[in-house]
């Protein structure tokens, strides 16, 4: 079970098991101390004071390693001093005083280990790994390696088996599958021990020599030694915040205790030997994080061959690693091992919210998030851990039981933990795949810094540890708001070449988007993001031309951009969309490919891309990309950066890119087009920004996607810029304000044609005061009240094949955004000689719109055209020109349908809408600058699947007090139906009144040339359904029925009186 828990409940939870849940820390106890001893081979356990008892008859010459698996004490053995004379052999212990032989291996078992949860045998002449097998309590050789003598020495460090030699100073690395010797030329005899500390390895060895090991790459690097007296580094152990290592005496008759802290060697502390056996010393050590163990006596493995282990035996401890007290009585010839068998611990080693990318600089409030969890355990076998995560702002508690109710899967090692649902990883891996929560994602519903996220393992301390304060983490992270974000989908089609109406499959580009740009999935009021998708229309025209070079159609993309672009922009504009997607259907298989047609070029136009129909299909991501473009994110063959990698974190899929290739490549390559997996990298997702200055370029090309080198020239500055900075509320965001939209076509002869502008609320893209080769000049009363200068340039980057071309042109469109002044009177464009290009009058009144239809109330048919009608003047007698939109959620979004219409009608083709009770009509009109609108006074029905019909009532007025027998209704249907087909049995006034199957007719009552039907409908019953009103009050009617199986659906209205 997973549970999404209210401040209020966490509350309740908290107080209810407090004294469960606090905090603990317990001190590092372990289950008891045991020593392995050398001549005789026997185990010992310690019971206090000095009292030590035997738990094993001799098992051999020396136990060489003792370790816990799986609840059983395990012992490694050695028969012989002499490694050419001696059996290695592995005992498991049964309880006293029952030890069981399992396994004969090589020569020396000179350690056991365990690694990812299983045991392993190290052995020496030769040098062998083996596994253990419990079910079958036999061996299975996992690694030989030949040239080495054998293994002497082992440590479990991340993910891999580090290994010392038996005869030289040689390291080596094992993760499993992969062996990498990387210290093979140094000289010595023997790497006898390995510890951890501080985040490094070192390792004991041959005259006293001390190496420190780093991991990546991995390097072993002499850092101390020979020693002063040339012993031999048999021990180390790290102890409250030191490495101790302990040493023979080398025929000294003293064997040290030094001590490092990270900078220098201290000897401590010594033990005077009791024989002139040069190998006599401390040579083992354990520590259960109180005392520190020490074991003495003669040296029984390891480089010479013959080690003939004289000494004595005896433990020692000490609470501060100075001072020590001798523990035991003899015990043989030498402590060849002492073993504290620890509690195991999980250990919480990092947390992450993760949206988009790693280690981001923020997270996006209202966007789906998992936290990363990284968590080390020690235990041999799977545990099943609950996990408390607490989050925005300590205001919500994920209380995550994993894919049974009984706990997350966190297996022996390191593993990588997403929550909520997972999956598990351990190493590339996956472990457990995801499973399904409530919810499925954590969200954050406000912004700021929210220091308070908090990952708990374990929380109501189920499993025994070592160390219960381990187990949780707290971390901040900023948190921003999303900005708005209204992308528009139109695709367009063109009769004149043949083409039909079509309707694109974007779902998993809306997906995808939403996945790796920084917007809100949460719909908002008002909304943050939105994705619509209009039906196709239909444009007029020829986009095309004939390829002679390539044998096929091409676009002609300065007729697309001036004919096609420029007015969806313009209509996306005064619908508040700040990017549209023209999708074009495709001229054939080959026809894949994207644009941001109004990027690198003077002036920017950054609402349209195109895409085509084919793109869709094969190259996934093609909008992301695209729309990345306007937001300056650019290729890495050519304007950069120059940044490939992505590694994909796709929260709402719960796909984090892990397995054989996790990195992808950036979306912004062309490598998707070579069948290359895509993402954001994360340069271009919250870290870039860079000035590029004019000039000329070399782009790096991109071998993987075949775009060779090349050289480009920049006509005009531009810059690289990341999504987050451009995407979220920062403290300098701009509110909307009083703009005019302008917009027209300049030419390179200096004449300029414009458009229609419109006054908006919008943010301005052109502020006063800036500078370019042309400027937009207000004026008022003679006066200059703003300048506002830009550049425009006839040469513009275009794109073909992934290589930059520089394309003349001689005449741009534009568009831009300028603030509104309200005192203005005239609109100039100059140029950089302040020669006046074009000018503007503005006239002082707005125009005035009044819809007539659709204006509230009714109910149209879907299969067919519907004309929109309204009516407008301006009262300074200007010539108006209108936009037209229409919302299908009660004005929330508006979706244009057309720009620049001169009549005051619309036919509207309504056929591709979908059933609903909440669309209205949006007319704006515009005298060339000022505005007006009218929005139908109530929401209107459309019925999908319903042709519609004309509907005439006569009368159009019902009097209660007549003493008429019917009702008269006249029913029209669209083109392509025939009027005889109409089925009378299904025709229904109001859904509950049937009409009556006599008298009925076929004519043309309103002789527009158009059959009618008539039929009748009992007054009584229409009387009987209205009711008597007070006062006169108009009443809407919907006649339903069927023609030729397809149902139909016409309105009116009816004005009842009930006269005195």
């Amino acid at each position: 079970m997973r549970k999404l828990l209210t401040l209020a409940i966490i509350s309740l939870l908290l107080i209810s098991t407090f004294s469960i849940i606090q905090p603990q820390v317990k001190a590092e106890t372990s289950t008891g101390l045991y020593a392995g001893g050398t001549n005789p081979g026997v185990v010992y356990e310690y019971k206090g004071g000095t009292t030590w008892a035997s738990i094993s008859s001799s098992l051999g010459w020396s136990i060489t390693s003792l370790v816990n698996y799986k609840g059983k004490l395990f012992a490694s053995v050695i028969t012989h001093p002499d490694i050419y004379s001696s059996v290695g052999k592995v005992y498991r212990y049964d309880g006293a005083p029952d030890w069981t032989l399992v396994g004969t291996l090589d020569k020396q078992v000179t350690f056991l280990i365990i690694y990812k949860g299983e045991l392993y045998a190290g052995t020496a002449t030769p040098a062998r790994l083996y596994k253990y097998i419990p079910a079958t309590t036999s061996w299975t050789k996992v690694l030989e390696y030949t040239p080495w003598f054998g293994f002497r020495s082992a440590y479990v460090w991340g993910d891999w088996l580090y290994l010392g030699e038996w005869y030289w100073d040689r390291f080596a690395r094992w993760d499993g599958n992969t062996f990498q010797e990387f210290q093979p030329h140094y000289w010595g005899s023997c790497i006898y021990s390995i510890e951890e500390y501080k985040g490094a390895l070192y390792a004991g060895a041959y005259i006293g020599r001390i190496y420190r090991v780093t991991a990546e790459p991995p390097v072993a690097t002499a850092i101390w030694g020979p020693e002063p007296n040339y012993r031999y580094a048999w021990s180390l152990k790290t102890f409250k915040g030191y490495l101790y290592i302990g040493f023979d005496a080398n025929g000294t008759g003293i064997a040290p205790l030094y001590r490092y802290d990270g900078i220098s060697f201290t000897q401590v502390w010594s033990y005077s030997t009791t024989t002139t056996n040069y190998h006599e010393g401390i040579i083992s050590m354990a520590t259960d994080g109180t005392y520190l163990y020490v074991g003495v006596g003669g040296q029984a493995v390891g480089y010479p061959p013959y080690m003939s282990g004289v000494g004595t035996g005896k433990v020692y401890r000490s609470s501060d690693g100075i001072n020590f007290e001798l523990i035991s009585e003899t015990m043989g010839t030498g402590i060849q091992i002492l073993y504290v068998p620890t509690i195991p611990d999980l250990i919480l080693v990092s947390i992450e919210p993760i949206q988009v990318i790693s280690n981001a600089k923020a997270l996006v409030a209202l966007k789906p998030t998992v936290i990363r969890i990284n968590i080390k355990s020690t235990f041999s076998t799977r545990m099943w851990v609950d996990i408390f995560i607490f989050y925005d702002f300590r205001n919500r508690l994920y209380i995550e039981r994993g894919p049974y109710g009984n706990g997350t899967p966190i297996d022996p090692g390191v593993n990588i933990v997403y929550i909520p649902g997972g999956p598990v990883y351990k190493e590339s891996h996956e472990i457990h795949p995801s499973w399904t929560t409530d919810p499925s994602w954590l969200e954050w519903s406000g912004s700021g810094f929210d220091d308070k996220i908090e990952v708990w393992l374990d929380p109501l301390d189920k499993i025994p540890e070592i160390d219960e304060a381990n187990n949780r983490m707290v971390r901040g992270m900023k948190i921003v708001f999303p900005r708005q974000l209204r992308i528009l989908i139109i695709p367009v089609y063109f009769p004149d070449i043949g083409q039909g109406p079509f309707e694109p499959v974007l779902d998993f580009e809306r997906e995808f988007f939403l996945a790796t740009f920084p917007v809100s999935h949460k719909k908002t009021v008002p909304p943050t993001f939105e994705w619509v998708e209009r039906h196709a229309i239909a444009w007029p025209g020829n986009p095309r031309y004939w390829d002679r070079s390539r044998g096929r159609w091409e676009w002609r993309i300065d007729w697309l951009y001036e004919n096609v672009v420029m007015p969806i922009s313009r209509m996306a504009e005064t619908a508040g969309w700040n990017r549209t997607v023209i999708v074009l259907q495709s001229l054939g298989d080959y026809d894949a490919w994207g644009l941001a047609p109004g990027m690198l070029g003077n002036p920017e136009n950054r609402i349209p891309v195109i895409v085509t129909s084919r793109a869709l299909e094969v190259l996934p991501g093609v909008v992301a990309h695209e729309i990345g473009h306007t937001f300056y994110l650019w290729h890495p063959h050519d304007i950069g950066p120059e940044i490939y990698d992505a590694y994909r974190y796709w929260v709402a899929r719960r796909d984090f890119g892990r397995g054989p290739a996790p990195s992808m490549n950036t979306f912004m390559s062309y490598r998707s087009r070579v069948g290359l997996e895509v993402w954001i990298d994360k340069t271009r997702f919250d870290m870039d920004f860079a000035n590029v200055a004019p000039g000329w370029y070399n782009a790096p090309g991109d071998p993987v996607a075949g775009v060779p080198p090349y050289r480009y020239r920049l006509e005009f500055a531009t810059i690289r810029w990341n999504l987050m900075d451009q995407l979220t509320v920062n403290p300098h965001a701009v509110n909307a304000e009083p703009i005019i939209l302008i917009s027209g076509i300049m030419f390179r002869n200096g004449t300029i044609r414009l458009h229609p502008w419109y006054r908006l609320m919008g943010v301005p893209n052109i502020a006063n005061g800036t500078v370019g080769n042309y400027s937009i000049v207000l004026i008022s009363g003679g006066q200059i009240m703003a300048r506002m200068g830009f550049n425009a340039s006839f040469c513009r980057l275009i794109e073909e094949d992934g290589i930059l071309i520089n394309v003349e042109w001689d005449k741009i469109p534009f568009i831009l955004k300028i603030p509104y002044f309200p005192e203005t009177t005239l609109i100039q464009i100059r140029d950089n000689a302040d020669n006046i290009l074009v000018t503007r009058t503005l006239t002082l009144n707005p125009p005035k719109v009044n819809i007539v239809y659709p204006n509230g109330g009714e109910i149209l048919g879907g299969l067919a055209t519907h004309t929109i009608s309204w009516e407008a003047y301006d009262p300074d007698g200007d010539p108006l020109t209108y936009t037209i939109a229409y919302s299908e959620d009660n004005g929330e979004t508006w979706i244009p349908l057309a720009i620049d219409l001169n009549e005051t009608n619309y036919l509207w083709d309504t056929s591709r809408l979908k059933t609903g009770t909440n669309y209205l009509i949006k007319v704006i009109a515009t005298d060339g600058v000022n505005t007006g609108e009218d929005i139908s006074d109530n929401a209107f029905t459309i019925l999908a699947g319903y042709t519609h019909a004309i509907i005439d009532l006569d009368p159009d007025t019902l009097n209660l007090k007549s003493q008429g027998e019917w009702i008269t209704i006249y029913i029209e249907l669209p083109k392509g139906y025939n009027i005889r087909q109409i089925d009378i049995s299904s025709i229904k006034l109001n859904a509950t009144i049937s009409a009556l199957t006599w008298p009925i007719g076929i004519g043309d009552y309103d002789a527009d040339g158009v059959p009618d039907l008539m039929v009748k409908f009992d007054r009584n019953e229409v009387k009987r359904l209205f009711g008597v009103p007070p006062a006169p009050k108009k009443y809407f009617i919907v006649i339903t029925g069927k023609v030729s199986n397809v149902p139909f659906v016409g309105t009116d209205f009816v004005l009842v009186i009930s006269p005195p």
